[in-house]
């Protein structure tokens, strides 16, 4: 996995969602990239690749869902 703050990665289009759909068919030349976040770390990797010769990124985004889940909903909307 590579450090996203050292590479400085690139994509037209991101798609936030499940850890799938960076799987599909079609998607080449792909890139793993780890980021933090003031939110909380994603539950996995960011993933860039082309897709139809569009650079496109890939957000999962399940681990602070589940965080703000267990919070009230006050403290999960004033969570920096």
């Amino acid at each position: 996995m590579r450090d996203s703050q050292s590479d400085n990665p690139q994509a037209s289009i991101a798609l936030i969602g499940g850890s799938g759909l960076y799987q599909m068919e079609g998607l080449t030349d792909v890139e793993e990239y780890k980021v933090v976040t003031p939110f909380g770390d994603p539950s996995d990797g960011v993933i860039i690749g082309t897709l139809e010769g569009v650079r496109v990124a890939f957000v999962a985004t399940i681990y602070p869902a589940l965080q703000a889940s267990r919070l009230e909903p006050v403290d999960a909307i004033r969570h920096d």
